[in-house]
């Protein structure tokens, strides 16, 4: 999972377990356009330490790459773009996760407010220092607590899961800076504030939060797959849009689809 504010993922730097990761949570209903981008979009699974969900996907007339923000109005000012990384600065009205909560509170669609020029979302949930000093951490976690809204605004989205081995993820979280810190600081959709400083109480989080997507989205009837990132790739990811798209990594594993 990218702070919040962190500068746009470049392509050229993009590293190939990045580019592994980069695969959609929520696809609106699949575009004509005959290919789709999936670069160096960082995402694993909801929640994840590389990224916990990507908004959605979708190609352009000239099969250029989607832009690809971690805010809005990154990159115009890094100064700015630092004071929303280290203490939330403006986070209500350049967060990804606020502007989605925001829009649901509003009772409008979860994507209402992102900005029209947007055509990827790489960091749905955002999870920051409010003030490090006296340990206050801001939360929000749309996959989770705006799931039902979700699917009932984009009931024929395709749906992505993105799993991968529960003890594996622990890890992930471990070795990105202070994600576990921040973790046990907040208050978050099944992880009240001073939960998941043990590993098991982490897995539990994650495997319930997996769950409660199955069995929402089996009950809707919506799309879904279910991908793990470290074995499935381009071709499971291609057959369950409908088309090919160009990505860095292929796995010849079979894909499933959530029952």
């Amino acid at each position: 999972m990218a702070d919040p504010g962190d500068d746009t993922p470049s392509r050229k730097k993009a590293s190939n377990k990045m580019q592994r990761e980069a695969v959609p949570f929520l696809v609106p209903e699949a575009s004509s356009e005959p290919k789709a981008w999936l670069g160096d979009v960082k995402d694993s699974g909801a929640p994840a330490a590389s990224g916990s969900a990507l908004a959605w996907m979708s190609a352009t007339a000239d099969q250029s790459p989607p832009k690809v923000v971690p805010a809005s109005n990154a990159g115009k000012n890094l100064q700015d773009d630092k004071a929303l990384r280290l203490s939330g600065t403006d986070a209500n009205q350049r967060l990804i996760a606020h502007l989605m909560q925001n829009a649901v509170n509003d009772g409008k669609p979860p994507m209402a407010y992102l900005p029209a020029e947007v055509d990827a979302v790489a960091e749905m949930n955002g999870l920051y220092w409010k003030d490090k000093q006296r340990g206050l951490v801001e939360g929000i976690f749309p996959q989770m607590s705006c799931l039902e809204q979700l699917v009932q605004a984009y009931p024929q989205a395709f749906f992505i899961l993105n799993t991968r081995d529960h003890e594996a993820w622990v890890k992930s979280v471990d070795n990105h800076l202070d994600m576990r810190q921040r973790l046990v600081s907040a208050e978050l959709p099944g992880l009240p504030k001073g939960k998941g400083g043990t590993d098991q109480e982490l897995i539990e989080w994650v495997a319930a939060h997996h769950q409660r997507v199955r069995d929402l989205l089996s009950a809707r009837g919506c799309r879904l797959l279910c991908f793990d990132i470290d074995q499935h790739g381009e071709a499971e990811l291609s057959s369950f849009l409908g088309r090919p798209l160009v990505w860095p990594h292929s796995n010849a594993t079979p894909a499933w689809k959530c029952n």
